[in-house]
């Protein structure tokens, strides 16, 4: 048993155990153990045992500090003797004897992506000494080295300025370090009309004076960007991919600040939002990405001179009633992967190899689809339907596109977009459960059935009928369906989808997609990226 050796409050030697109990018998131990009004002699003993009690308690809290304080300086040489002993451990550590190749192989996985890079930049400045490739340089002198000598590791310079601080401002020594380090350069630009123009400026001049080293360029642009854009025609030879985005209206003489786009000889993919009225763009010849908010002009001129198309997005901005009625027919014949805004434009172009569409389905645009595939001639397998205001002046019509995936055999996939209203996509979920063996089964064929439900919307998605129409489709011989995925920015929770969950594990691949990876997957659907799904 542990015990307290006392000391003399006088000398401090040790003496007896303290005794912290009365003799039994005496008035004093009567009194601890009742409630009696002590008599004047019983007072006086009382007092004197309280004195020597607060003489030996303070002893104690000295002591205790003491002591305290010995422990506090044992634990620091501890710590200090803990640190020495690791450092001696890291002498012997395997990665020191790492071989460069395999170092700079391991550095090239800290990297973000030019992707996650821009999804990045919606949430902070970038460009920090804590963000890898600038912290690797600080662990030791053999990292310092390998990640300096390796270009790769320095190839994304990506800036933000919504997201800087008005105090703030992006060192240019410092992006010249980087840019120096680097070999090829991916430009991720996001100005800002609003503040920052002098450096927005500082960076962006510095940086277009490497402009023969960019392979990349995303940028979101601000009104004093457009003038500098002028330096970059004729020395971007390496430039393959663009995306652009402008700040609503652009005078017409800003629109040929976009000339150098005509001299990027190596263009394939390149995206354009907002452009000006009177923007023209003359691809080169293997473009095979488009994506485009323009004229019907605009977009015929321009698939014209690109016969190597293997995805676009049009986005087409004029009204249908002023659309040319003749007209030549333009073959695409590597054309895989299309999503149109009207359906319209279909009737201008051949793709015989396209396999996924997006496209609004109303009775106009089933037409013009009809018409498409049997000039076509293509196997279309996937169809992608968008549910927004701002992509076609039709309703959601819910009988056309029942009719759509009944007449097209080939089609497998079926994807649809939920942005404004889940209401004509609920009517669209009854429409494709199988009610009863007599009646006929809409697009049997379909192996994969997908949604994006979304929590702001003004009629909400019916996750009871969508449960319901994938259990019945299941459970039908009639049906090929073996995966169903929903992607949404919010979690539902699992409750919803308890029978799915049965039905997985007896093989039905169900996929719920949440967060930032549900927005690149909706992206994808769409043929389509943003800053902050890209």
């Amino acid at each position: 048993m542990f015990s307290i050796v006392s000391r003399c409050i006088e000398c401090g030697a040790k003496s007896s155990p303290c005794d912290f109990s009365a003799i039994p018998g005496t008035p004093h131990h009567a009194l601890l153990n009742s409630n009696d009004v002590p008599l004047e002699s019983d007072a006086a003993i009382v007092k004197s045992t309280i004195s020597r009690t607060d003489q030996h308690l303070a002893w104690l809290d000295r002591e205790i500090a003491r002591l305290s304080e010995q422990l506090k300086q044992l634990e620091e040489e501890r710590l200090r003797w803990s640190s020495y002993q690791a450092k001696n451990r890291g002498i012997l550590s395997p990665l020191r004897r790492v071989p460069t190749e395999l170092l700079c192989e391991i550095f090239g996985w800290t990297l973000t992506s030019a992707r996650e890079s821009e999804s990045q930049l919606a949430r902070h400045p970038g460009f920090c000494e804590t963000d890898s490739p600038w912290v690797l340089t600080h662990v030791s002198r053999t990292w310092r080295e390998v990640s300096v000598s390796s270009p790769s590791l320095w190839s994304i310079v990506a800036v933000n300025f919504p997201n800087l601080d008005l105090s703030s401002s992006y060192p240019l020594a410092m992006i010249e370090t980087h840019v120096a380090r680097a070999q090829n350069l991916r430009v991720i630009f996001r100005g800002s009309d609003a503040h920052h123009a002098p450096n927005q400026i500082e960076i962006f001049r510095y940086l277009a004076k490497h402009a023969s080293r960019w392979q990349e360029l995303r940028i979101d642009l601000a009104g004093s960007l457009y003038p500098l854009l002028d330096s970059l025609r004729g020395c971007v030879p390496l430039l393959c991919r663009v995306w652009i985005r402008c700040p609503g209206h652009i005078p017409s003489p800003e629109a040929q600040s976009f000339d150098f786009l005509n001299t990027a000889s190596s263009l394939v993919d390149t995206a354009f939002y907002n452009p000006p009225s009177d923007f023209s763009f003359h691809p080169p010849s293997h473009l095979t990405r488009y994506e485009l908010e323009a004229t019907l002009t605009i977009h015929r001129d321009l698939v014209a001179l690109a016969p190597h198309l293997v995805e676009a997005h049009v986005y087409v901005t004029d009204n249908e009633e002023s659309w040319p009625r003749s007209h030549e027919i333009i073959g695409l014949s590597l054309l895989r992967r299309l999503y149109v805004s009207n359906g319209g434009f279909l009737q201008y172009i051949r793709a015989p190899a396209l396999e996924e569409l997006g496209l609004h389905i109303s009775t106009a645009s089933r037409l013009h689809l009809e018409s498409f595939l049997m000039r076509s001639s293509c196997t279309l397998q996937c169809l992608c339907l968008p549910d927004c205001a701002d992509f076609s002046p039709y309703d959601f019509n819910v009988q056309e596109t029942l009719a759509v995936l009944n007449n097209i055999s080939s089609l497998v996939e079926f994807r649809v977009n939920i942005s404004h209203s889940a209401h004509q996509v609920n009517v669209l979920l009854a429409g494709l459960a199988v009610s009863d063996a007599r009646t006929r089964v809409v697009a049997p064929q379909l192996s994969c059935i997908s949604f994006t439900p979304e929590p702001w919307l003004l009629i909400p998605f019916d996750y009871g009928a969508y449960t319901k129409m994938i259990k019945s489709r299941w459970d039908s011989p009639e049906c090929a369906l073996t995966r169903t995925e929903l992607c949404t920015s919010a979690d539902p929770g699992l409750a919803p989808f308890g029978s799915l969950q049965l039905l997985r594990e007896n093989g039905l691949q169900f996929m719920l997609r949440t967060g930032s990876e549900a927005t690149r997957i909706t992206s994808r659907w769409m043929c389509t990226y943003t800053f902050d799904s890209y």
